[in-house]
């Protein structure tokens, strides 16, 4: 529990940008985001009180959030590492209750995240 502690002290200080969804570009700020997810041509982004839809790939999210706290831990989901309650062996249980599952493609790297 201790290197999960640590993680949340390293965390990167609020990250804010716009996402074009539709017509409109809607303010999301890191704090606010708790995982995204793919959905064949768009992706969902899940806020605390929302939830966004963005035409950007899941590749695009982890280029751009990934050394903002966020990581890819499945082919469909990426997560906001301070949303985390729980990680078990095959999944990440968020603040919010939600349960995302962890591929197994993806599980050593988070793993090496959460221990570093």
């Amino acid at each position: 529990m201790d290197k999960f502690h640590s993680l949340h002290k390293s965390a990167e200080p609020e990250y804010s940008f716009f996402v074009k969804s539709g017509y409109e570009k809607i303010a999301v700020s890191t704090k606010e985001l708790l995982y995204i997810a793919s959905d064949m041509d768009y992706t969902e982004l899940h806020l605390k009180d929302k939830t966004v839809l963005s035409k950007e790939t899941l590749n695009y999210w982890e280029q751009k959030l990934g050394d903002h706290g966020f990581q890819r831990i499945h082919k469909s989901f990426l997560i906001n590492l301070e949303q985390i309650l729980e990680v078990r062996s095959t999944a990440v249980i968020l603040k919010n209750e939600m349960e995302i599952p962890i591929g197994r493609a993806y599980k050593d790297a988070f793993r090496e995240r959460l221990e570093s």
